[in-house]
């Protein structure tokens, strides 16, 4: 009966963990919702990496110049 009880304690344990563990790379909604785009490996040229979409997508974000 104890081995039981210490069995819920460690799923439960597990269940609290596992929302982080997923949650390594960025969303693509959350890039989009942001004002980014998703890009394949790196930004293109007048972007800026603001983040990850997926494991291989970066998140990016346009430049823009401030004009004097």
């Amino acid at each position: 009966m104890r081995t039981l009880y210490l069995l819920f304690a460690v799923s439960l344990f597990m269940i609290q963990i596992a929302p982080g563990f997923f949650q390594i790379y960025g969303n693509t909604k959350l890039c989009k919702l942001s004002g980014g785009s998703c890009f394949l490996r790196s930004c293109p040229r007048k972007f800026v990496s603001f983040g990850t979409c997926t494991r291989e997508c970066m998140c990016c974000i346009r430049v823009r110049r401030v004009r004097d």
